[in-house]
């Protein structure tokens, strides 16, 4: 009987060795790919070389379904792949051939598992994104909304397209959740935020070669343009503020699992830099949310003293860069010292949030008008008004109390997971006021990032409850 105890513990280390090796040589895969996409778009090469790699791209997909998986993920949640092909053949990105033929796989997969999640949860989140998409077709279509940041406007067809990109987004979610083993699932956070440490670096190669954005004063409109405004991730402020989510993942993940943890040291000593060199004051404040509310639900200081170990170093070292950044936030001494500092808080912007306050919204009487506040409540309201604000409310305090209540089963990695969510919910409250991608859908109709990673996480802890409350053998891989 001792024998047998002990070639079986030796069997499941095997196990979980080999599947390390696994892991880590996708990873290496995977970081291999995204370098050939990201060189061959900041290059700016020829458009038969890019053709050349998506071809890659839906071969590799075509070794296992799998392999196709990955790609998919990686093209939804990296924002360049949607402008891979540079408009140069329109309508067609890496994104929608990669999602085409995942999807096609996926109908002749055979279906390991009914999708685990609680039917009242997934009903209130696919109400707001139903409500959220028809609101933003309507602004688009017949209010001149624009679905970009140079003013362009849409037609049916880019309706359409839109629409298909997030249904690529939810279905995705659906079949890998149901047609993936476990283990593989588990790997795919890890692959979520490797890929926004490849984001980071790249970013980070962006700033040493226009080093005058983040240490000195800024050269030209050019240099803005590269780091501020990337045409690659976007906004500073979005793209750091995906990294202040993948940055929550990690610290919290890095206490709870042993394995994989060189992930979560790159995450420390990439992703913290990165949003650092952003110079996003908003990233700055999140970041040190982050701290501070996992210390509270935890009931557990340390993130306190990480927070406070942090501060100090940058008082030792006083980096220019990030002083001249904070030093105005420092010193406001009224309310408008703050409304000066954030135009975002600006009489203005308070004035048009007070007049979106009506049961009719007023995207049905008024022409789109820009958010002064460039916040999610605000375009929100201006789209579905009062009872659709409340309704939103309820979905988030619905979600946080269903993990609130989950974590105090203490259980393993359930736990750690409703912390991350319930922090992640906490804070797409507070950021909605001034940011526009921190909700599981844009009010203009499309899912960011932190959406995308958001239903992710939702969708998996709601497979470790399942796991744990059936007590299948299957959760000691979930992790």
């Amino acid at each position: 009987m001792n024998a047998y105890k002990t070639v079986q513990v030796r069997s499941e280390l095997t196990d979980e060795q080999a599947n390390h090796a696994s892991f880590w040589k996708d990873a290496l895969r995977l970081s291999s790919l995204y370098l050939i996409c990201w060189a061959a778009v900041y290059l700016e090469t020829p458009i038969i070389i890019r053709l050349v790699v998506a071809l890659l791209l839906i071969f590799i997909q075509l070794y296992s379904y799998y392999y196709s998986s990955v790609i998919v993920l990686m093209a939804l949640f990296i924002p360049f792949f949607s402008i891979f092909f540079d408009n140069a053949i329109s309508g067609i990105t890496i994104t929608r051939l990669a999602f085409a033929t995942f999807f096609i796989q996926s109908l002749q997969k055979q279906k390991l598992r009914n999708l685990q999640i609680s039917p009242s949860l997934l009903f209130l989140i696919l109400i707001s994104l139903t409500t959220l998409q028809i609101s933003s077709s309507y602004q688009i279509l017949f209010r001149d909304m624009p679905i970009s940041s140079d003013g362009s406007s849409a037609n049916s067809i880019n309706i359409l397209a839109i629409i298909y990109d997030n249904l690529s987004v939810i279905l995705f979610l659906y079949f890998i959740f149901t047609r993936l083993p476990f283990n593989k699932l588990t790997y795919f956070i890890n692959f979520i935020i490797l890929l926004a440490i490849l984001e980071a670096i790249s970013l980070l190669f962006v700033a040493i070669q226009y080093p005058n954005q983040v240490f000195g004063t800024m050269a030209s409109e050019v240099d803005r343009n590269i780091l501020w405004l990337n045409p690659l991730f976007g906004h500073k402020n979005d793209w750091s503020m995906i990294l202040v989510f993948i940055f929550l993942v990690a610290i919290v993940r890095n206490i709870y699992v042993k394995d994989y943890k060189l992930i979560y040291y790159l995450v420390l000593g990439i992703v913290l830099p990165t949003i650092a060199i952003s110079l996003s004051r908003q990233a700055y404040v999140w970041c040190a949310l982050v701290f501070l509310v996992v210390s509270w639900l935890q009931k557990d200081f340390r993130f306190v003293g990480y927070l406070s170990i942090i501060a100090l170093l940058v008082v030792l070292f006083q980096p220019d860069f990030i002083l001249q950044r904070i030093q105005s936030m420092l010193e406001v001494r009224s309310v408008e010292d703050f409304q000066e500092l954030n135009r975002k808080v600006s009489d203005l912007a308070v004035e048009q949030a007070i007049n979106n306050f009506t049961i009719i919204p007023r995207m049905f009487f008024q022409d789109w008008e820009y958010n002064w506040s460039e916040g999610f409540w605000n375009g929100f309201l201006h789209q579905q008004g009062i009872l659709g604000l409340l309704y939103t409310f309820f979905l988030y305090f619905y979600i946080y109390r269903r993990y609130d209540t989950l974590s105090r089963m203490k259980k393993g990695s359930l736990y750690y997971y409703c912390i991350i969510l319930m922090t992640a919910i906490m804070l797409m409250f507070l950021a909605n006021f001034n940011r526009r991608y921190t909700h599981f859908m844009h009010y203009k109709g499309d899912i960011g990032q932190i959406g995308f990673l958001v239903m992710f996480l939702i969708m998996y802890t709601e497979l470790v409850y399942s796991a744990i409350r059936r007590q299948l053998p299957e959760m000691l891989l979930l992790k």
